[in-house]
């Protein structure tokens, strides 16, 4: 139930946080949590669980300010956007979690090797605060691809499966 209500608040034009909107203060939250995370710079355990904090809190705020942002965008809400009422609707929501996986799990593997470029040469050139920001703005691309980009070119997808035969027949 409270995941349903924290939903409800995200995608509520008028949600606020301590008078803040939730692009202000989400990114916020995630670092106040991050400076208050213990670390201990010579334990390498210390220092991955910050990578590992940095990562979630990075992906998860950016992942809820894309949802927001792709829902309020929206004419109707995405609930009534995709009903799964019927088994063709089933359909449509099946096929956009199996291709949006799909999606998501390529464009990560296809930039691999770039990313792990970029957190190095931060790390060398800013040390370890270097590495946690690069992984931090790693993961919020990530975060923004699959709330976001993910979703939209499925529905682009979509819309030029169902116009492609008048293209075709034109």
């Amino acid at each position: 139930p409270h995941h349903e209500q924290l939903l409800a608040w995200l995608l509520s034009p008028e949600a606020t946080v301590l008078g803040l909107t939730p692009e202000v203060a989400l990114p916020a939250a995630a670092a106040l949590l991050l400076l208050l995370h213990p670390v201990s710079p010579r334990d390498e355990r210390g220092t991955y669980s910050v990578l590992t904090s940095a990562k979630a809190l990075s992906f998860a705020a950016t992942f809820a300010l894309s949802t927001r942002a792709r829902a309020l965008t929206w004419a109707v809400s995405p609930s009534v956007a995709f009903p799964v009422a019927s088994p063709a609707s089933a359909a449509v929501c099946a096929y956009h979690g199996f291709a949006g996986l799909a999606l998501m799990a390529t464009l990560i593997a296809a930039t691999h090797s770039p990313r792990r470029m970029a957190v190095r040469s931060a790390k060398n050139l800013l040390g370890f605060v270097g590495k946690v920001l690069a992984c931090s703005v790693e993961y919020a691309v990530l975060g923004f691809l699959v709330a976001h980009g993910v979703p939209l070119a499925l529905d682009e997808a979509a819309k030029l499966a169902v116009e492609l035969p008048t293209l075709i027949y034109a």
